[in-house]
């Protein structure tokens, strides 16, 4: 399945609103902010068709690759003594040339690494703790197959701010606590996902709402734990709900 720009209205809405405060910073929105990297669409389209090449030749290669072996071996114990040695050394260079293809997608992280934009620097700084490499997904569409993660980049927990920054390739994120909706976990194929929902736009204007899922299946454990940290009440909210609590069961 191809990969989707479920993003896009929240970009789209937060961009009108830096636009008419002629906003020179995401955190100028004063609230969670949601923006577009063009360079960095433009290129994760690139690398897409790139992959999707890839896997189609490469495939293409193995199955051909397969048929020389057959006809080879075929030819060997029916039609020939010896067996067709040239036609060994083809089928061998055709799955090479396979190998040597699907290999190329597997080096995805380095080449987003290689093109990550000046600000991933900024945020890899500002972070409390290590920093944590993630793969963003659409949640309604998180668990079937994709040759790409919707957007891929790193995580930055600030629990100080109550605040992460999630600096993709596509989208940059900046979602604080008081503005975040929801959090659960989610689960396909036994990797262990995290979804957020949270209002993206400035609290004195309108605004909207925007849901991610976010994969981290080798440190699960220390992002579920670091968004905890971030998104941790304070001390009087969690009074206030107390209050709430024991009015409601009053």
């Amino acid at each position: 399945m191809q990969t989707t720009d479920f993003l896009a209205d929240a970009a789209n809405h937060c961009h009108r609103q830096l636009m008419a405060k002629r906003a020179t910073s995401p955190l100028e929105a004063g609230g969670s902010v949601c923006v577009r990297r063009e360079e960095g669409e433009r290129y994760y389209r690139a690398l897409y068709r790139v992959t999707r090449f890839n896997l189609l030749v490469g495939g293409t290669l193995v199955i051909i690759a397969i048929a020389f072996g057959l006809i080879a071996a075929f030819m060997a114990g029916t039609i020939l003594p010896v067996p067709p040695i040239s036609l060994y050394v083809v089928a061998g260079a055709l799955l090479a040339a396979a190998i040597l293809l699907l290999s190329r997608i597997a080096m995805f992280d380095r080449w987003i690494k290689r093109r990550a934009p000046e600000t991933w620097d900024d945020a890899l700084a500002v972070s409390e703790s290590p920093v944590l490499r993630v793969s963003i997904e659409d949640p309604e569409t998180f668990n079937q197959f994709k040759l790409l993660s919707d957007d891929c980049g790193f995580i930055a927990l600030l629990p100080s701010a109550r605040m992460v920054v999630i600096e993709g390739l596509r989208y940059r994120q900046f979602i604080r606590a008081e503005d975040l909706i929801d959090t659960y976990d989610q689960e396909a194929a036994s990797v262990k996902s995290i979804g957020l929902e949270y209002l993206a736009g400035s609290p004195e204007q309108n605004r909207i709402e925007a849901r991610i899922t976010l994969s981290c299946s080798s440190q699960h454990g220390e992002l579920q734990i670091g968004l905890a940290e971030c998104f941790a009440p304070l001390e009087d909210e969690t009074h206030e709900r107390a209050l709430t609590d024991s009015e409601d069961f009053a």
